[in-house]
């Protein structure tokens, strides 16, 4: 038995010394996709043209931190601050987050200072970054300094739920301004991928 990966699903294959390689997978795609109604052609776009890709460190979700981005981009209001009101607050994500953020609104009267909704990012934070590499057979409690790893794989991890849940505020925005959530850059994505060895064997990254 194996598996392979469909849309970010995982697909048993049933290893046959009888069946050759083509039909093997083919029918393994064929399974998946009536399952999500969709026909074999869908797959032409989903998978590798690459016969040799070797799928490596290839989880779901694929990015730190991207289970909540949705939530974050969408269903959350932000409001700008400065360094000056968060530094001190910051535990987990020190050194990662060197810029003025934006904190989110508070949901319970124990958010209403800008220090508790910093606090609250900096749990989710650490809660992500343990989450992924858990998932990435690590364990997180090794490295549990990760501004001070020698591993770059661990730094990029610790880096990109740092900057998911820690927004970069727009920049001349005011302090208690009102603005939209602004996702971790493209660069952030693209270092993680190099540095923890990504390869997915469809289009997922």
């Amino acid at each position: 038995q194996g598996f392979t990966w469909l849309q970010g699903h995982p697909v048993l294959i049933e290893v046959s010394p009888r069946c050759g390689a083509a039909e093997l997978l083919r029918g393994a795609m064929a399974k998946r996709l009536a399952v999500m109604g969709l026909g074999m052609g869908t797959a032409v776009e989903i998978f590798t043209n690459n016969p040799v890709c070797v799928q490596n460190n290839c989880i779901n979700p694929v990015f730190p931190g991207l289970e909540d981005l949705h939530r974050l981009a969408n269903s959350t209001k932000w409001y700008c601050t400065s360094m000056e009101d968060t530094a001190l607050s910051i535990e987990f994500c020190k050194g990662a987050v060197n810029y003025d953020i934006a904190v989110p609104e508070p949901q319970s009267q124990d958010e209403k200072s800008v220090q508790a909704l910093v606090r609250k990012q900096d749990r989710a934070a650490t809660t992500a970054y343990f989450t992924h590499l858990n998932g990435l057979g690590k364990d997180a409690w090794e490295f549990p300094k990760p501004h001070d790893s020698d591993d770059e794989c661990i730094k990029t991890i610790w880096k990109m739920v740092c900057y998911t849940y820690f927004p970069r505020a727009e920049a001349g925005c005011g302090r208690g301004r009102l603005m939209e959530y602004i996702r971790p850059c493209k660069s952030s994505c693209q270092n993680y991928i190099k540095a923890c060895s990504v390869e997915c064997c469809d289009e997922s990254v």
